[in-house]
Order: structure tokens, then C-alpha cells, then sequence
């Protein structure tokens, strides 16, 4: 029973709820630009609270937008973070996870967009 209890605990954990994926993904990032951009991170933010901020204003907003219009894959979420823990410096300046791109899928785009559009956001579809 502790066992399987401590399992559970541990798969939620490696699976982040939507906020806690985005929340998750922004500390990263800014840990991982300082460590291999060191001169382009201390140009743009003066601390990793700096950057967390910075890049969080919007982020709550987009995390909202997102999962009303799309469908939330928890277990990419956890790949992707973990993947890019896992990225040489030269990767992660130049790639991104596949899992990533994962994270969100089936989204409605008008109802994206016109949610983003409400937030004061706006969104490239790529057309």
C-alpha cells in the first residue's frame, strides 16, 4: 500500500497540471538561457527572479487560453521538461524538445485566438 501510494505520488509529480507545467517550463528556461546565453540572459534581466517575472506576466494568461481551447497532455508536459533539463547548451539554443511540441494539441484556434486577443495577447497561427 506505501508502495503504491508513493508511486502515485511520484507519477503526479513527473506529470504537471497545466499551471504547474507552464510555471515549470519558465524557471527552466531562464535557468538553462543563463547557464548557455550567460551574455544574452545578463543583457535582458538583471536576476533569475528578473527573468521568471518578466516571462511569467503573460504566462497565466496563455496557460488559461490554452487549456480552454486545447487538449492538455500531462505526460509530454513531464517529457518535456525533463528533456530539456537534459539538452547540451548548443541543443537548447537551437532546439526544442519534441515533446514539447506535445504539450498542447487539438487546439480550436478561433477560440485560442480570440481568447489570447481578450488577455491583450496576440497568437501566430503561421498562415
Amino acid at each position: 500500500m506505501r508502495l503504491t501510494i508513493l508511486v502515485l505520488a511520484l507519477l503526479v509529480g513527473c506529470t504537471p497540471s497545466a499551471k504547474g507545467f507552464g510555471d515549470a517550463a519558465i524557471k527552466l528556461s531562464c535557468q538553462r538561457s543563463e547557464e548557455c546565453s550567460k551574455a544574452d540572459f545578463d543583457a535582458a534581466f538583471s536576476s533569475q527572479s528578473d527573468c521568471v517575472e518578466s516571462l511569467g506576466k503573460d504566462n497565466s494568461k496563455v496557460t488559461d487560453c490554452q487549456a480552454a481551447a486545447c487538449d492538455y497532455n500531462p505526460k509530454a508536459a513531464g517529457k518535456c521538461l525533463s528533456g530539456t533539463k537534459k539538452q547540451s547548451c548548443e541543443e537548447f539554443n537551437s532546439n526544442t524538445v519534441s515533446d514539447c511540441e506535445n504539450v498542447y494539441s487539438n487546439c480550436n484556434a478561433t477560440a485560442l485566438t480570440t481568447c489570447l486577443a481578450d488577455a491583450g495577447l496576440s497568437f501566430d497561427t503561421g498562415n
